[in-house]
């Protein structure tokens, strides 16, 4: 199963004559590398997203909190796991 064509053609540069080949893609073929580019970038906005979501939790839950003594390095981990439970619909629509 091919993905396309390939096609010999010859160019000619000066006295010489240079030998190259096309690739042809098949329509199937591009429509499914039009779909890896746009899933290539969703995945990473929403990577992105994901990742401002927890920092931004974070920093509200230390702001937030009274005794700044009780936050630590727990505090990014439960906003993470706290963004994955509640809020990825966010980060996935944008």
């Amino acid at each position: 199963a091919s993905s396309g064509t390939t096609e010999k053609k010859t160019i000619t540069y000066g006295a010489e004559e240079l030998e190259y080949e096309t690739y042809e893609y098949s329509d199937n073929t591009q429509r499914a590398g039009w779909f890896m580019l746009f899933s290539w970038f969703w995945t990473t906005q929403f990577i992105i997203a994901v990742g401002q979501l927890t920092v931004a939790l974070a920093v509200a839950r230390w702001y937030f909190c009274r005794d700044k003594n009780v936050t630590g390095s727990s505090t990014a981990y439960a906003a993470f796991k706290t963004v994955l439970r509640f809020h990825l619909g966010t980060a996935a629509f944008g």
